[in-house]
């Protein structure tokens, strides 16, 4: 999720202005406010690329109401905004990435129960619970199965993460968090990932991209579809896998191959991918 543009457009009380960026954007603009912040929050651009398509005069309305500089070029302008915001994006919580891990499928599908309750506790929500999704997906990629892992950048355009194996082969994957499983895949993810894929293949490295992993809590019945609907610019897989697999395999691998890289390149395939398919990589 683009942070910042959630929290910029949940601020701003004129609905012609989600409605303007999802129109310029090409982004479906049938829905109410809360359902076009959701969609150009979660789209596949970066909060550099949907500012600026912003006309200077509302940007400059938005700095002035956090009494922030109006004078200098857009990107200026911009550049203080995000700097501005980034100081309210909700963080990590505070737990252990390793205890967390027990709790692996209960964040995919943000069960909010698994942190302290009592009254000194910090308020969990639910971009905090798809960060801590993100943290134990990349703890499980490295810690369990030794894989080199490299995350999103801030202000970038990238997957949640980019696994590179032994071999040199690059993977991207995506952590997909669902308050009511299973997740359905909707048109603006497949429309970033579908961006992701087309970026590398543009560059020195598409020869080495063998697929695209996503993980959540479950998958709706005609997730196949979904994934067809992606229509790759590039001939690789792009797979599911539902966290409990994933969390159930990590367990298997670290008691038999503590020690051993996991090849990943074995279980990557269009479609669906269970804990069958990782066992066959055991033996």
């Amino acid at each position: 999720m683009c942070a910042i543009i959630y929290l910029w457009t949940i601020q701003s009380t004129d609905n012609v202005y989600v409605w303007l960026n999802s129109y310029k954007l090409n982004l479906l603009k049938s829905g109410q406010k809360n359902i076009l912040i959701y969609r150009l929050a979660n789209c596949q651009y970066n909060e550099i690329t949907i500012l600026n398509i912003i006309k200077l005069d509302d940007i400059k309305s938005t700095s002035r109401k956090l009494k922030l500089q109006v004078s200098g070029t857009k990107t200026n302008i911009i550049d203080n905004l995000i700097s501005y915001y980034s100081d309210l994006i909700i963080k990590e919580s505070k737990l252990p990435t390793k205890e967390l891990f027990n709790h692996y499928i209960e964040l995919s599908c943000q069960d909010a129960r698994i942190y302290p309750q009592d009254k000194n506790s910090e308020v969990i929500s639910t971009a905090s619970i798809a960060l801590d999704f993100e943290r134990v997906t990349k703890y499980i990629f490295t810690n369990y199965f030794k894989l080199d892992i490299k995350t999103q950048r801030f202000g970038k355009e990238d997957p949640d993460g980019i696994i590179k194996d032994d071999d040199g082969n690059i993977f991207f994957y995506e952590c997909k968090t669902v308050l009511n499983p299973p997740y359905k895949m909707p048109i603006a993810h497949r429309l970033q990932i579908r961006n992701y894929i087309e970026k590398i293949s543009k560059t020195k490295d598409k020869e080495n991209f063998k697929g695209y992993i996503i993980i959540s809590h479950s998958f709706s019945d005609n997730i196949m579809n979904k994934i067809e609907a992606i229509n790759s610019p590039l001939d690789a897989p792009v797979c599911v896998i539902e966290a409990k697999d994933l969390a159930a395999f990590a367990n298997k691998w670290e008691t038999n191959f503590h020690t051993d890289t996991f090849p990943i390149k074995q279980i990557v395939k269009n479609g669906i991918v269970t804990l069958k398919d990782f066992d066959q990589a055991l033996h």
